[in-house]
């Protein structure tokens, strides 16, 4: 008999797969048709697709540190995450720390009998005690929810949750719940087939390990789940586990990175260079929002004043903020441009502004790469003229009706239906029938009376150490919500 970890280095990997048939519990996807210490050369391969066509999921400048990831990405919550040298790197991982997601925008597991895979490379920024696990939450929403609502999916669990994928400080890949909804914080690890090529060994701060999620549909109309942990260097197998006969709709829907304490634990993790391919994996890069979120504007007489909300860029990052108009289909000309300041916000200003027609705009800003981003809108005309036009009232606007970080599923009175957690009952933002309904009244001025913002909803509010960026967290869900409106 064949010693494992010879075995190991000398079998191709579908003789790999093969040893399931044998007794050994080993992951069986992601290993057709390349030995595994080649695997640091070439791209992760599945296992009945061949090899896989594999894109980048977002592109970052590589030496800048800021609060802003990249524009198909969402950070849960802004202050816990930032993009330094190119990584992206958690900055929460203490005993309240739990759950920290960077959601992916501009991708999703979609319906279908097809095959789905994830790549990342990942290291270990702090472990102590326990430790904890970085990976992917995967399946948020079931895929009945809206893109943007699944992206608030983070340190509690309930339904709609999806469940988490990650590779522990232990040196083990588990599968844990984020789907329960009386112990919300337990993370309690799934029923998974595993396989270590030797002794797990607690996890080090020197290591860079690619972490390759699977996704298999079999033939029940089902799907296996694998997760493999991959030595950046050598590309041999570390640590492999996989779901079988996972339901489809625990498998849909929206996906995020994760860094993840375990209780009685400290861990942060970093990733970089994230791909995705295959069929069942949905790729929509209109979703991707940023650099500039959104615009205000207001018209007094011939003032025209207008604010561009940005995402928190880097001081070092370009400044200049333009705003440029046409009407009628004529050539864009600019007419103000400002620096972005306090707030991530650029102020601009036009004087002698011909309010007696509608103008078009796009706000323009050119970034570190030399490409120019907009966001684009119609200035009305003055309604002076007019006999009247219709105003629309916002007050009390609430992303969701329970919080993200804790509390049972328990409905507060007899008779009220629960609301799960993940879900369209619970989760208001991004507000879409509210917006349709605004929209369809055509108003002409937007009233915000107050409360457009809530600190505790949908996470506690933050220490006195983070008061701009827990507060933009929550901004940043209106504006994103409302920028068609406004």
């Amino acid at each position: 008999m064949v010693e494992r970890n010879d075995w190991l280095s000398r079998t191709s990997r579908r003789k790999f797969l093969k040893g399931m048939a044998g007794g050994v519990a080993v992951s069986t996807v992601g290993f057709e048709g390349i030995s595994l210490k080649a695997r640091a050369s070439y791209p992760p391969y599945g296992a009945q697709s061949g090899m896989v066509r594999w894109e980048s999921v977002f592109s970052v400048p590589p030496d800048v540190t800021r609060p802003w990831l990249a524009a198909g990405l969402w950070s849960n919550r802004m202050q816990d995450w930032r993009l330094h040298d190119g990584r992206i790197e958690c900055l929460a991982g203490g005993l309240n720390d739990l759950g920290r997601t960077v959601a992916l925008l501009t991708h999703e597991i979609g319906p279908g009998r097809a095959s789905g895979h994830f790549s990342v490379r990942s290291g270990i920024l702090e472990l102590s005690g326990r430790g904890g696990f970085g990976g992917y939450l995967i399946g948020v929403g079931g895929g009945l929810l809206d893109y943007r609502a699944s992206a608030l999916a983070q340190k509690a669990s309930g339904e709609g949750g999806g469940f988490w994928c990650g590779y522990e400080a232990d040196g083990q890949i588990r599968f844990r719940d984020h789907f329960t909804e009386a112990d919300p914080l337990s993370y309690e690890a799934l029923e998974a087939e595993t396989f270590q090529i030797e002794e797990p060994a607690f996890r080090n701060l020197s290591e860079e390990i690619t972490l390759q999620l699977d996704i298999e549909p079999d033939e029940r109309g089902r799907f296996d789940v694998s997760l493999l942990a991959l030595d950046g260097a050598t590309g041999e197998l570390r640590a492999g586990a996989v779901r079988r006969g996972v339901p489809e709709q625990d498998v849909a829907g929206g996906v995020a990175l994760a860094s993840s304490p375990l209780p009685d634990g400290r861990a942060r993790f970093w990733f970089r260079d994230l791909q995705s391919g295959g069929d069942k994996i949905i790729v929509r890069q209109d979703r991707a929002i940023g650099p500039i979120l959104s615009t205000m504007y207001s018209l007094n007489r011939n003032v025209l004043k207008m604010s561009a909300q940005l995402m928190p860029l880097s001081e070092s990052e370009p400044k200049t903020v333009r705003l440029e108009v046409r009407s009628g289909g004529a050539q864009w000309r600019e007419v103000a441009r400002s620096s972005w300041g306090g707030g991530y916000t650029a102020l601009l200003r036009v004087d002698n502004w011909d309010s007696s027609q509608a103008w078009d705009y796009r706000v323009r800003y050119r970034d570190w790469a030399g490409m120019d981003h907009e966001h684009i809108g119609v200035v009305q005309s003055d309604p002076k003229h007019e006999d009247g036009f219709t105003i629309a009232h916002l007050s009390c606007v609430m992303p969701t009706a329970r919080g993200l970080e804790d509390g049972t599923g328990e409905a507060e009175l007899p008779m009220a239906e629960p609301l799960g957690r993940y879900t369209s009952k619970n989760i208001h933002f991004p507000h879409t029938e509210l917006i349709g309904n605004i929209s369809s009244h055509k108003p002409r001025l937007l009233v915000c009376a107050g409360d457009q913002i809530y600190e505790g909803n949908p996470t506690s509010a933050d220490s006195p150490d983070n008061p701009t960026l827990d507060y933009l967290y929550k901004w940043y869900l209106w504006a994103w919500a409302f920028k068609d409106l406004t």
